[in-house]
């Protein structure tokens, strides 16, 4: 179903992530606590509010085809109890029927996770510019790679635009702003972004559990079309899948300039380093990375999963 029941309009898988840096005198642990409490508690209110959401839905049919069979009962000649109750249980169907086609699934909190941002070893030469790359884009938008302060990045999946209201209202009005845990981990951070993204493509294993994901931030090269650009990208990432050790792959591209950083990011979970480095030699080797403008090369960087 498209957003406001339009035809036309194609429901959108938003990935909103946040990169964040913790103060230099904290420990890495006690940091981490923090935001894993985070994501803990917005999945247990987001399984809260779509447990609400659907017994409100199936008392709201179940109303409905009561009014319903109250307005037809005049005109129906059911004098066997079993005929009133096949009635009410024709009416109860329909109504879902016509629901399931008719009415918005409740947005969800599809998944979330998080992981430690770190600049990659890469050896081989595509790569390893990538990852030389990776220092002066953290600079470039706010942060201190050099600092002794970890980097982190959390990602919440939503369904569309209102998987993002609700995932606003689960942070500002069940768990509080400047409550624990939210307002410990603002206290326990140093700088922060926050964006927002579509999903373009995903493939692979997505139940992977893999704790290793490769990053590459990039941005289109001037002069070629977006359509040219996404193709190309979505064909590197299904060859690097092919590869020994790469699970997992995605494209997101930010969604309408919310946020900073590059306009794109191709994320693949992987085995080991060396399953990263072959990916990006693959993704890297396609010819719509090879832009000339500085903004449009990729920066690689590793995140490795600490949650789930």
């Amino acid at each position: 179903m498209s957003p406001a029941g339009l035809p036309g309009v194609a429901s959108t898988v938003i990935g909103y992530a946040i990169m964040h840096q913790s103060r230099g005198d904290l420990a890495r642990e006690e940091y981490l606590a923090a935001m894993i409490g985070l994501h803990d508690r917005v999945g247990r209110e987001a399984g809260a509010v779509s447990a609400a959401r659907q017994r409100n839905r199936r008392e709201v049919l179940a109303r409905e085809a009561e009014v319903l069979f109250g307005a037809l009962n005049q005109f129906l000649e059911t004098p066997l109890r079993t005929d009133t109750a096949a009635v009410h249980g024709i009416l109860n169907e329909t109504l879902n029927r016509i629901g399931e086609h008719l009415l918005e699934a409740p947005p969800r909190v599809r998944a979330s996770s998080e992981g430690r941002i770190r600049i990659p070893g890469f050896r081989t030469a595509a790569p390893r510019h990538a990852a030389d790359r990776a220092t002066p884009y953290l600079r470039e938008i706010g942060f201190s790679p050099e600092s002794p302060g970890d980097l982190f990045e959390s990602q919440f999946i939503v369904d569309g635009g209102a998987g993002l209201d609700l995932l606003e209202h689960i942070v500002r009005d069940r768990i509080g702003i400047y409550e624990d845990p939210h307002g410990t981990h603002l206290g326990q951070a140093s700088s922060w972004i926050f964006s927002a993204y579509n999903l373009v493509f995903w493939g692979g294993d997505q139940q992977t559990g893999k704790p290793l994901e490769l990053c590459l931030h990039m941005s289109k090269p001037a002069g070629m079309e977006y359509t040219a650009y996404r193709a190309g990208l979505t064909g590197a990432l299904e060859r690097a899948l092919g590869g020994e050790g790469a699970r997992r792959a995605e494209l997101w591209q930010r969604k309408l300039g919310l946020g900073r950083g590059r306009e794109f990011i191709a994320r693949i979970r992987c085995d080991d380093p060396e399953a990263a480095e072959r990916a990006a030699e693959v993704l890297l080797a396609d010819s719509s990375l090879q832009g000339d403008s500085p903004g449009a090369r990729p920066a690689a960087l590793l995140r490795e999963i600490q949650y789930p």
